[in-house]
């Protein structure tokens, strides 16, 4: 399985993209990177990931955004 997230950036910036579980534990760093101002993606991989309920962040220069991802299987 896979999951795919969309963002905008205002400017160029270093991205940082990770995932937390429900605790606010750290379960994987996906990217940590400077990026050109624009839309972007990024497609994770979700297949060692067990169900339930994740809190995936986006944090920027500009400040950080934190989404929920349910993974059911």
């Amino acid at each position: 399985d896979k999951a795919t997230i969309q963002y905008f950036l205002e400017a160029d910036s270093e991205v940082r993209i990770y995932l937390l579980n429900s605790n606010g534990l750290l379960i994987k760093a996906f990217l940590h990177e400077t990026q050109t101002a624009g839309d972007h993606s990024l497609d994770i991989e979700l297949d060692s990931l067990p169900s339930g309920v994740y809190f995936y962040t986006i944090e920027t220069s500009m400040g950080k955004e934190s989404k929920r991802l349910v993974i059911s299987k």
